[in-house]
Order: structure tokens, then sequence, then C-alpha cells
């Protein structure tokens, strides 16, 4: 990505001197797209770690690795919006809590925490889009780029959230 086009943080500032961290997004690009997450659901933000394949489980279930200790799933984000990978992507990984424990999301980078106010965003926007409707929150404006708004946690169904625990419990009996 070239360096004019990477997004600067910004950070709007109340009159009592602080932003409600409900205003406050974690942007990191897929492709050549934006999309944000609430800050307050990234647990962290980890290097790609080394991954360990599940047979029989969702293509963009990309395994589980060993974050300190804790096993945890891996799902690719591009794979699960339909997004083609470039030959040569170097990764960073968000860890998010789920009803199941801790998942790992792979993005191609974070391009910064912003604040998108609440004014700023098109909620349930009308899209046509690769991403389900359900994964999106909204379309926020952040200088001068458009944002799509995702529900890190609603990108997995219940099911497939039961399916990477017995895959999770399997990588620690193995």
């Amino acid at each position: 990505m070239q360096e004019s086009s990477r997004l600067q943080a910004v950070s709007p500032i109340d009159p009592q001197g602080d932003v409600a961290d409900e205003n406050k997004y974690i942007i990191f690009s897929l492709g050549e797209d934006y999309y944000g997450a609430k800050l307050l659901e990234v647990r962290e933000v980890v290097e790609v770690l080394p991954t360990k394949s599940v047979p029989n489980t969702v293509p963009s279930f990309k395994g589980v690795c060993n974050l300190r200790g804790q096993i945890i799933g891996v799902v690719d984000l591009r794979i699960r919006f339909s997004i083609e990978a470039p030959k040569a992507i170097r990764s960073v990984l968000l860890v998010f809590e789920t009803e199941s424990g801790a998942i790992a999301s792979s993005v191609d980078q974070i391009a910064s925490v912003s604040v998108i106010m609440p004014n700023d965003v098109e909620w349930r926007p009308n899209i046509v889009s690769s991403i389900p409707s359900k994964y999106i929150i909204g379309i926020g404006k952040l200088d001068q780029k458009m944002i799509t708004l995702i529900d890190l946690k609603a990108v997995l169904s219940h099911d497939e959230l039961t399916n990477i625990e017995r895959s999770k419990m399997l990588a620690k009996e193995a």
C-alpha cells in the first residue's frame, strides 16, 4: 500500500478533553479497502503466529495457534469476505473474545486507531456486497475515506464457534 494512501489517526476531542471509548475503532486493511472494528472488542494485535490446520473446518478457518500458552482459532477475513490475496502479504492478527473463547482474525495491516463519531456513520446501510450484511454495522466516513465497520463477533456463527471450540480441544489433546 502506498504511503500516501495510509490513514492518519484522527482524534476529535470533546470539550471535557476525552472521547467516549465506543467511538474508537481499529482501522485495518484487507486488499485495497479499509475496515474498522470497535476498539473495545479487540483484545490485542499480534504478529501472525504459526498455525496448525484442522481438517473438516470451514474454508476461512485457518487452524489454531498457540498465543502465550492459550490455543486460539484463526480466521482469515480475506477468505471469509471473498477478497483475493496478493502474492506476498504480511498480515497481523486481531485477537477478540467470543462466547467460545478467544479467536484471532487475520488482516493485512493496521492503519490506525481512530475516532468515528456516530453522526459520521451510515448505520446498517442498504448495500449489496460479498460481505454478508449481518457482519456490517455501518459505513464510517474518516479522512475522506469510507470505512466498512464490521462486528467481529458476528463473523462466525454459533455453529462455527462450536466447531472451532472442538478443534481447539483436539489440538490440545494432540
